[in-house]
Parts: C-alpha cells; sequence; structure tokens
C-alpha cells in the first residue's frame, strides 16, 4: 500500500486466493469513471462484500490509512480496521448519523467480481470458510464447435458429465481418479487438417481437479520429414498439459490430416479429473 501511493489514482486492495469476474478491470474502471463523471463523493468502493478484498480507494487517501493501520496492526487485522478507520474519520462526533453518512461514502458494486477461495485466516487457528453471495456465477465450462468424432476413454464419468458432453459443448466432463496409462480418444468421423487445439482442465468449483502429467497425441499422416517423437502405437506427441492444466497450440505445418486426436495420462492422479474446455480448430 506505500509503494502504491505515487503509483496510479485508485488502490484496489486484492488477494491471491480468490476467483474473479471475466472483464473485472474493465469494470472497475467504467465504475470508477461513473462515480467521476457524476462528481460522485466517495470513500471505499466495494467490489466484495468479504474482509479487505475488492476494496477501492482514491490513493490520496493512502497516507491516512497507512497512518491508521501502522498505529492499531497489533491490535486487528486490517479488515477490521476498515470501520473504526471510516468512523473516526467520517463520524468523529455523531455516531448517530455515521450510517447515514457511510451510505453515502461507501459504495458497494453487485454482483460481486471476486469470491474468495482460500480457508487459512490471518488469525491464528481460524479457519476462514466464508463466501460473498453476491459474487456473479461463473462459467463451469466453455462450449466449442468441434468435428465431428468418436469420443472415448476408460476413465469412469461421473453421474451425466460424460467426455462426450464437454467436447459437444453441453457439459463439462467429470471423472473419478485418472490412472497411468489412461486414455481419452477424440477419433474422428473423416479425417481433419487441424490447425489448433485447447484442452482445458478444472473449473472455477474445482480448481485441483486438474490433469497435470499428460500428453496430447494424433495420429496423422505427415510429409516425409517431421521434427516430432512418436510412442510407441505409432502416434505423434504434439503437446502436454502445463502446471495449470492446459494443454494449448498450433498443430505443426508437417502434419497433414488427423485421423485421430488423443490424451495420454502417465501418472495416478489424487482427484477426479475436470475438462471444461475442448477447442480443435481445422484450418
Amino acid at each position: 500500500m506505500m509503494y502504491a501511493q505515487t503509483q496510479g489514482t485508485y488502490y484496489i486492495q486484492l488477494e491471491d486466493d480468490v476467483l474473479s469476474l471475466q472483464d473485472y478491470v474493465r469494470r472497475i474502471k467504467d465504475y470508477a469513471f461513473e462515480m467521476e463523471k457524476a462528481k460522485r463523493s466517495w470513500f471505499v468502493a466495494e467490489f466484495c462484500q468479504l474482509g479487505f478484498i475488492g476494496k477501492m480507494f482514491h490513493s490520496s487517501d493512502l497516507t491516512y490509512m497507512i497512518q491508521f493501520f501502522t498505529m492499531f496492526h497489533n491490535d486487528r487485522p486490517a479488515d477490521w480496521l476498515i470501520d473504526p478507520l471510516f468512523e473516526t474519520r467520517f463520524c468523529p462526533v455523531d455516531q448517530k448519523k455515521c450510517r447515514a453518512v457511510k451510505k453515502n461514502l461507501w459504495l458497494r458494486y453487485k454482483p460481486s467480481l471476486f469470491q474468495h477461495v482460500g480457508t487459512v485466516s490471518s488469525l491464528k487457528g481460524k479457519v476462514q470458510k466464508l463466501k460473498d453471495k453476491a459474487f456473479g456465477k461463473l462459467p463451469l465450462f466453455i462450449p466449442h464447435t468441434n468435428p465431428a468424432a468418436r469420443v472415448t476413454t476408460v476413465i469412469k464419468a461421473y453421474k451425466k458429465h460424460t467426455i462426450e458432453s464437454v467436447y459437444l459443448g453441453v457439459n463439462f466432463f467429470w471423472g473419478l481418479s485418472p490412472q497411468e496409462g489412461d486414455i481419452i480418444s477424440f477419433k474422428f468421423t473423416k479425417p481433419v487438417k487441424l490447425k489448433s487445439y485447447l484442452v482445458r482442465s478444472g473449473n472455477p468449483e474445482h480448481p485441483s481437479d486438474l490433469l497435470y502429467n499428460a500428453t496430447v497425441e494424433v495420429s496423422a499422416s505427415f510429409k516425409n520429414s517431421i521434427n516430432l517423437s512418436s510412442v510407441s502405437d505409432g502416434f505423434l506427441v504434439i503437446g502436454r498439459f502445463d502446471e495449470l492444466g492446459v494443454a494449448k497450440g498450433d498443430v505443426p505445418e508437417e502434419i497433414e490430416e488427423v485421423y485421430e486426436f488423443r490424451l495420454s495420462i502417465h501418472s495416478e492422479s489424487k482427484n477426479w479429473v475436470i475438462i471444461s474446455e475442448v477447442s480443435l480448430e481445422p484450418r
């Protein structure tokens, strides 16, 4: 906060264990410009109802806040000091009128743009399970139109969350713990010239249900020379999942027609797996 005093017009407090709605930066900017255009006086604009998360202030107010937090940080966490700070600054005489003052100077944006997902509290021994009920709805899967294919896997699906459903863009795939050697296969009805691929695992409600040690492989025709490794059954390895559970890339131009696209899993997973997005884009 001390560093940020001279870095911009506004300061917003965030944490590293939150989810955010799409376009949250644009929404915050638009809201701030709207308030300035209306010449609305305010002290805090709240984009999340929990704690200190998503609270925005004018940078010109940070000096006062820093002094207040420095004096009382041993007594309370910072998020518990915001209300006393407000009352000290804006309601020093008549506490009864403070509610009306706060209604004018403490703005609340809806829906909330941030949701807390962590459970570790700054208070020793406390588990933080509170959720912001005003938080907007995040999509659990992203639909795409993909080439016609027969989709199969040995990973058992949970209820209606089948691998076919994510490929068709109607739901996300949710499977029981993948094992070493498991395969998710997309065998095209007709050979396809693929331009690029994107496979995303996990979703906002279950961010740890990811594919980690897995590769992207294709059965394809190709030009005489191609600089790609292959596995025992002739499939070419064209990519792998990163630490965020995402596999994304362009299909090498040397590959002409793809007969089958598959995901090969190389180690047992402690969690279930969610695949929330599959996009196979033809050339």
